[in-house]
């Protein structure tokens, strides 16, 4: 597997995610904007249901930056708290930014 390389910091993520899963056989990661708060719904009830999966162990993150809309980022706040499945970069969320959402990077 190669390792994540983080670029800036993270301000909105579930350590214990993954807490207690020893190993995963898929992890499904989702680049989504902040609005898009229905097809984020749509995945979790379709092809990010982990529950689909058994027995295999998989886990699903929708990776998104920061908002300057106040009232946005209450919802993604409440929607953190409610899924526990949104990782959130230290960036204004614009298509420009994409690249700063995940950055692997193959060690060697």
């Amino acid at each position: 597997m190669f390792p994540a390389k983080r670029i800036g910091r993270y301000i909105m993520v579930d350590a214990d995610r993954c807490r207690g899963v020893k190993v995963l056989d898929i992890i499904i990661i989702v680049h989504t904007a902040p609005a898009n708060m229905e097809r984020r719904q749509r995945i979790r009830d379709t092809f990010g249901n982990e529950d689909l999966f058994v027995p295999f162990r998989v886990r699903t993150a929708f990776l998104l930056g920061k908002t300057v809309n106040r009232t946005l980022e209450r919802m993604l706040l409440l929607e953190h708290v409610t899924y526990k499945d949104t990782i959130m970069g230290d960036f204004i969320d614009s298509y420009r930014n994409l690249s700063l959402k995940v950055s692997w990077d193959t060690a060697g």
